[in-house]
């Protein structure tokens, strides 16, 4: 059945896109070597011993604890499954409730297509990006927003609806998906997804779908073009207009030890 839905994502997005997409299902045991290889990959051993003591001296970890380890587990408690770009498959855990299923996969496929016209990775890979954790945070906004609104869209259009129609995508989500915890009120202020969707919201205010493309060409390059939409809206955007990281400027005797 999930093979049929990649029509449906392309009709729903303007893409041209008819090639087959690759599906694994793995268990908790294979997703958690998975995340440890990812990890590592992205980590290196310098971060991971600099992350935990910034961690530990905040008091965001207790002080006994295995930043790596910890890390690892709350991402595997989190999924329920991602796309690969390393291994160019989706992941799916067998522990996914069957009612979700269908949404997820059409998420999860919007960001195999994403990778596959867009090369996603080469774009995170870019020196002016790689370093900059705030051009990151924004880029992985855009494509959780877009994966998220396509997923919302698949679902809506069964009821005769329109996913540019709602008031607040956010508002949306909040009442219907959340309930209104207090505690998912507090944190979908910080939540990529909410944020990014309301982002491609306001790309699509009067836009066909397929206007999206031009964003993936010259990215929002800061979470401040996320959480205010008309500022990239608005702006001259270039493909090389990521700022620079600013230099700290330290008192004499001091040195950095890590800095994000």
């Amino acid at each position: 059945k999930a093979r049929g839905f990649v029509a449906e994502i392309a009709a729903i997005r303007g893409w041209n896109y008819q090639e087959p997409i690759a599906f694994a299902y793995l268990d908790r045991l294979q997703v958690k070597r998975d995340m440890e290889a990812l990890f590592d990959k992205e980590y290196t051993p310098e971060r991971i011993d600099q992350e935990e003591f910034i961690y530990k001296w905040l008091g965001l970890l207790p002080e006994g604890a295995d930043y790596k380890i910890s890390a690892i587990n709350a991402e595997i408690n989190g999924v329920a499954a991602y796309y690969d770009p390393a291994s160019k498959r989706i992941i799916l855990g067998d522990w996914l409730n069957p009612v979700l299923g269908e949404a997820v996969l059409v998420h999860e496929m919007t960001h195999f297509i994403q990778d596959a016209l867009f090369n996603v990775e080469a774009y995170e890979q870019r020196e002016d990006v790689k370093g900059n954790y705030d051009a990151r945070l924004a880029y992985t906004a855009l494509l959780e927003g877009e994966a998220t609104a396509v997923m919302l869209q698949y679902l809506l259009r069964k009821d005769g609806k329109d996913f540019r129609s709602l008031p607040s995508v956010g508002e949306e989500i909040e009442r219907d998906f959340l309930r209104g915890e207090e505690y998912s009120r507090e944190n979908i202020e910080y939540n990529l997804y909410t944020h990014g969707t309301g982002f491609i919201q306001a790309c699509l205010k009067g836009r066909e779908w397929s206007w999206l493309d031009t964003v993936h060409k010259m990215p929002p390059v800061s979470m401040r073009q996320i959480l205010h939409p008309a500022d990239f809206l608005e702006a001259e955007r270039s493909a090389t207009a990521v700022a620079g990281v600013r230099a700290l400027s330290l008192p004499e005797g001091w040195e950095c030890l890590y800095s994000n």
